[in-house]
């Protein structure tokens, strides 16, 4: 008798088993399309701009101690680094420590760190160290640590 049904529904199994396999196929097309495009589209936004991530480090040892907002620091952000790059900035408070001289006790102290994503330009990397210098100018910092390296980035 499963012989006999077997051999009545094999042409229904055919055609069943066809049309999945059509429709498998077509499914596979599709996403293999919309794939190519995807990678496509996201090399040529990758390749056509090089993107790169600096990190500014700045020492806060001579913070106000009571508390107050340091005004130097706020009016740097907003004149000084928001208008060369407007596209946008992370600002970060952490602590850090700093030696002077060699085989002296480092000092630890207030750090902020500001990231930047920005464009791989000459022009960029010189607002960089323009926003870098002023700061210098403005807090009477020695120095502040500037790390630059390749960013991949997707929007």
């Amino acid at each position: 008798m499963k012989a006999l049904i077997f051999l009545s529904t094999r042409p229904f199994t055919a055609i069943a088993a066809a049309i999945f396999i059509a429709g498998l196929a077509w499914t596979i097309n599709i996403n293999a399309q919309r794939i190519s495009t995807d990678k496509n589209s996201q090399s040529i936004e990758l390749n056509e701009t090089t993107w790169v991530r600096t990190e500014l480090f700045y020492g806060a040892g001579r913070l106000p101690h009571d508390g107050k907002i340091d005004t130097r620091w706020e009016n740097y952000i907003d004149n000084i680094v928001t208008p060369r790059f407007p596209e946008g900035l992370t600002l970060i408070q952490g602590t850090g420590q700093w030696s002077v001289k060699p085989n002296q006790q480092p000092r630890r102290n207030g750090t902020r760190i500001l990231i930047l994503i920005h464009e791989d330009t000459p022009e960029k990397s010189r607002l960089v160290d323009e926003i870098r210098v002023l700061w210098k100018e403005i807090s009477g910092q020695q120095s502040v640590l500037r790390v630059s390296q390749p960013a991949e980035v997707s929007f």
